[in-house]
C-alpha cells in the first residue's frame, strides 16, 4: 500500500515540475527576441536600445506576474539577458535598469500590480520620449560642427550621424561625404545610399 501511496506522491511531484517548467517558459517567452538583438551586427546602440525597451514594454503589457516581486524578479532575468546579448552597449543596460529601480522606488504601501504596471508603462514612455529629445540635442550640436566644404569621412553606420548630415542638408550646408561599405554587412552602403538620395555628395570607397 505505501509503494503506491509514495508513487502517487511522485506523480504529483513530477506534474507540478512540468507544471513549474511550462511556467517558466510562458515567463521567457522573449529569448528568441533577445536572439535577433544578439545577431544583429547592423544596427546601432540606439536602434537596438529602443527595441530592447520594446521588448520590455511587451513583458510589463503582457502581466504574467502576480506581484511587485515576481515582476521585479522577472525583469531582472530579462534585463541581464538583454545586457549579455550586446554587453558593450551600456545604453541597454542604463534602460533597463532604469525600469527596475523605478518599480522598486514605487511605495511598498502600493500593492496593486495593475496600477505598478501602468506606471511602469508610463515611464517607458517617458525613457522613451527622452531618449528622442536627446537625439534632437545630439543632432544640433552636431550639424554645428559642420561647416561649409567640409570633407567628411564615416565608417559603418549609425543613426545619429545619419540624422546629423541629414539636418546638415536640410540647412543647406555644403560637404562632401566619403563612407565605407563596411564589408562584410556592407551596411555604410546602406547609409552611403540614403544619404545620396536626400542630394548629399556621396563617394562610397571599399
Amino acid at each position: 500500500m505505501s509503494d503506491y501511496v509514495e508513487k502517487d506522491q511522485q506523480d504529483q511531484l513530477d506534474s507540478q515540475s512540468e507544471l513549474d517548467d511550462q511556467d517558466q517558459q510562458d515567463m521567457e517567452y522573449w529569448r528568441e527576441d533577445i536572439a535577433s538583438i544578439r545577431s544583429d551586427s547592423i544596427h546601432g546602440s540606439i536602434y537596438l536600445s529602443n527595441k530592447a525597451l520594446d521588448i520590455v514594454e511587451d513583458f510589463v503589457r503582457k502581466q504574467l506576474y502576480k506581484n511587485r516581486t515576481e515582476l521585479i524578479q522577472a525583469l531582472s532575468k530579462l534585463s541581464n539577458a538583454l545586457v549579455r546579448a550586446k554587453p558593450l552597449m551600456a545604453l541597454i543596460y542604463n534602460r533597463t535598469r532604469q525600469i527596475l529601480n523605478f518599480i522598486q522606488n514605487i511605495p511598498k504601501e502600493q500593492k496593486d500590480i495593475e496600477i505598478i504596471r501602468d506606471a511602469t508603462l508610463e515611464e517607458i514612455t517617458r525613457l522613451r520620449q527622452k531618449s528622442g529629445e536627446n537625439v534632437g540635442v545630439i543632432t544640433r550640436w552636431g550639424c554645428r560642427l559642420i561647416l561649409d566644404h567640409h570633407v567628411i569621412l564615416t565608417h559603418s553606420a549609425s543613426s545619429v550621424v545619419e540624422s546629423i548630415l541629414m539636418e546638415a542638408r536640410q540647412q543647406k550646408k555644403r560637404f562632401r561625404l566619403i563612407c565605407t561599405e563596411s564589408r562584410p554587412l556592407m551596411e555604410g552602403t546602406g547609409m552611403a545610399m540614403r544619404l545620396a538620395k536626400a542630394g548629399i555628395k556621396v563617394r562610397l570607397i571599399p
